[in-house]
This record gives structure tokens, sequence and C-alpha cells, in this order.
């Protein structure tokens, strides 16, 4: 009966999703807009960006954030929906100028984003976090649906070596601090990525200075494999759970396990920080809290610029 009630649930979700209006990259008018520059990096091809391919392809995107907006939203439609003024493919790995203050922060999308709504989520959080260093995206071919929880998990497993491509072009191109920001599946894909990274006996601090995982999608055994093969980890890498992550709890039950890191305050290992948001009620999502959440936005900047000024 439990089994039947999960598939119905994820059923319903996958129904709800099919019909509401997703993000996509197309252009919005209106005043009192600004604009953020994201360098976009994907392993995905084909129009829709949904199919796997072989190669990196890297994007320049000019994003439209309407002024109107709510903090911790990234709104699709109506007149306060992001938008996208320019989209344009880039020969190869872009440069990013001299080292500055702040770090350059590479963002790692998670289950169920168009490759639209991966930027527009960053984007959300460079607005409402206030960080002013280059901005990179990873996006990594994902079926944009809530029934495409399989085809995800499977191209977040074909991406890992992509994404290690991308940290180690962006550390040979920036000489400045890199944080590393993954949420859910994206957070299992970037702890993926690293253990190739320091293969040889080189440590993840050569290629990276903070980590920060949202929420992950990992069960907890497999996460401190993971930790065990990447070896000593920056000196600043926290996790945020939720325990009423209801997303996480739905992963947790369809795996047989129930719990996953994002959820799970005993299964975060030693080398990590754990930061604990159950219980925060003003986030839009329950799992997304450190990005939905007005509160712990507010709480991030005044971090953020006290550590990067």
């Amino acid at each position: 009966m439990m089994h039947r009630r999960v598939l119905m649930w994820g059923l319903s979700g996958y129904a709800l999703t099919a019909c509401a209006q997703r993000g996509a990259f197309a252009p919005v008018s209106g005043r009192g807009r600004s604009f953020r520059q994201i360098t976009m990096a994907t392993n995905a091809d084909g129009p829709g960006f949904e199919r796997r391919g072989n190669g990196i392809r890297w994007f320049d995107v000019s994003v439209s954030v309407p002024s109107t907006r709510q903090i911790g939203t990234v709104p699709v439609s109506g007149p306060s929906a992001f938008g996208t003024e320019r989209l344009v493919e880039l020969p190869g790995t872009p440069s990013f100028g001299l080292p500055a203050q702040q770090p350059l922060v590479l963002w790692v999308h998670g289950y169920n984003n168009t490759r639209a709504e991966a930027v527009y989520r960053h984007v959300q959080m460079v607005e409402d976090i206030g960080m002013t260093g280059p901005q990179v995206s990873f996006v990594w071919p994902s079926a944009s649906t809530a029934g495409g929880y399989l085809y995800d998990r499977d191209s977040v497993l074909d991406a890992r070596r992509p994404l290690a491509e991308v940290i180690r072009a962006l550390r040979q191109r920036w000489s400045g601090e890199i944080l590393v920001v993954a949420h859910s599946l994206g957070a299992f894909l970037a702890m993926e990525s690293f253990g190739r990274l320091t293969r040889g006996g080189k440590p993840l601090r050569q290629f990276i200075d903070f980590l920060l995982l949202l929420q992950p999608d990992i069960d907890p055994d497999v996460f401190a494999e993971q930790v065990r093969d990447v070896g000593q980890l920056p000196a600043r890498s926290v996790v945020v759970l939720a325990q009423d992550d209801r997303a996480l709890r739905l992963s947790g039950t369809l795996a047989g396990t129930g719990g996953r890191v994002g959820n799970s305050p005993a299964s975060v290992p030693e080398g990590f920080r754990a930061v604990d948001l159950t219980g925060i009620d003003d986030a839009t999502t329950s799992h997304l809290v450190a990005l939905s959440s007005p509160q712990m936005l507010a709480t991030l900047r005044t971090i953020y610029q006290r550590s990067f000024q």
C-alpha cells in the first residue's frame, strides 16, 4: 500500500508539472529590470538541451531580472517573469578577467530543471545574496519532468567527466577563489566529479576553495564513500539540510532506505559543517530552503558580504 501511495504522489506531481508553465530562454519586456551575465557550460546537445552530448558547450547568457518579484522566487510567467536578453554560444572556455575579492561561483542544479530554470535559479541566488564575482552554471541534461527522475540520475552519471573538465578549465582560467554550490542531484554529481579530479592523489583544494551542498539527494552510505574517494575537503565545506524536505523523503522511500544526506543530520561526515534548516516557515519550497526563504537569504547575504569584502 505504501508503494502505491508513493507512486500516486509521484504521478500527481508529474501531472501538476506537466500543466504548469516552465521556464524558457525567451525575452520579456517591461520596465524596472536589471541584467545579470551568466556563463553557461553544458554537456547537453540538441535544441531542447535535454539530450546528452559528448562534449562541452559554452554560452554567454544575459538574464533580465524583474524588480517586482519577491525575494527567493523565480517567476517564469507574467510581468515579474525572468527573461533572456542574450544567449550566444562561445567558441570555447571564456576568460574571466583578473581575480577579484569575491570568488567565481559554479552552480550545479538539481533534478527536474529546464536549462533556463537552472540558470534563472542561479541568477536568483546571485541577486538575493549579492554576489558580484564571475558566475558559471553547469547545466546537465534533465528530462525536465517530475516523472524523469531515473533519466536524470543517469544523466548525472553521464555528466561526471564533463563537470570535472569544466572545473579543470575554470581553474586554468581563473586564479582567484572558486565556490561550488550544488543542489539535490547536482550535489551527487559534484561529489562524483570531485572523485575524478582527485584521482592520482591531487587534493580537491587544488581545484576549488569552498563547497556548499544544498539538501543533497545522496544515499548516506554512498556519500561516505564519495568523501573517502575525495580525501581532504576544502577547509570551508558545508552541507545544508532540512529534515522536513518532502522531495528527499520521497527519494529515500523509493530507494528503500528512507533517508538522504539532505534530510539526515547524522549522515553528514567529518569534514563538513552541517546547517539544519528544519522548520523554516517562509521558504517557498521545502527542497531548497536556503535559496527560497527570505529570512535565510538575508542571513546568507550578510555572511557572504562579511566573508568576501
